[in-house]
């Protein structure tokens, strides 16, 4: 039986187009991995955010899903693997300027390197001149900068990209309790949100271990 090399010529221009689709996906489609895992956003996934702000909320199955709690009296905080990455989220305890719900701070460990992203449901953010800009407060201490990226293609996720920025940040904010943080999304209109960090320096661990630091 002899070598068909048209179809094999067929089955290697599917493989380089698929290779072709995830290369012009970019960051969110390549490096982000699934959109939602045992009920918690993946965050980093433009996709998902434009889904969650665009689309009504849809009942989730009780037996394939944990309870979801009102980010107004708790935060749900747990490490999640996501496709070559490990994530961890804590949801604002306030939040004002953003009538979508609560904002979302992640941490990740992906291929051997901490980011951070903050996620603003149904607001279009920007990271042009000082709308890049965040004003941050640790437990009330001194009022500091942190410039922000947009996350890929996603126009409502900020983040610091960089491990070497994103590791001194992180060890600052885990050294307190709270956080507090002003920002301007792309009409200039003020959000203010609080984050409660006390069970995120208690569950770092995960993520420090990943990436070892």
């Amino acid at each position: 039986m002899g070598f068909d090399y048209q179809r094999a010529g067929q089955f290697v221009a599917v493989i380089s187009l698929m290779i072709a689709a995830l290369v012009a996906g970019g960051f969110d489609a390549a490096q982000a991995g699934i959109c939602k895992q045992d009920g918690v956003i993946n965050l980093y996934s433009a996709s998902c955010g434009q889904k969650t702000a665009l689309e009504n909320p849809v009942a989730e199955p009780a037996h394939t899903l944990p309870k979801r709690t009102s980010h107004t009296i708790s935060q749900r905080l747990q490490p999640v693997r996501f496709e070559k990455a490990v994530v961890l989220e804590v949801e604002s305890r306030s939040a004002r300027g953003v009538p979508a719900g609560a904002v979302r701070f992640g941490v990740r460990c992906f291929r051997n390197q901490i980011n951070l992203a903050f996620y603003f449901p149904g607001q279009e953010m920007s990271d042009y001149r000082e709308r890049s800009e965040i004003l941050y407060q640790v437990d009330g201490g001194k009022e500091k900068v942190l410039e922000l990226k947009l996350a890929g293609t996603s126009n409502n996720v900020l983040g610091v990209w960089e491990g070497y920025r994103a590791v001194p940040f992180l060890m600052e904010v885990l050294s307190g309790g709270s956080l507090y943080l002003n920002a301007l999304n792309k009409q200039y209109s003020e959000i203010e949100v609080e984050f409660d960090t006390s069970e995120l320096r208690e569950r770092i661990g995960t993520v420090r271990d990943q990436c070892s630091w």
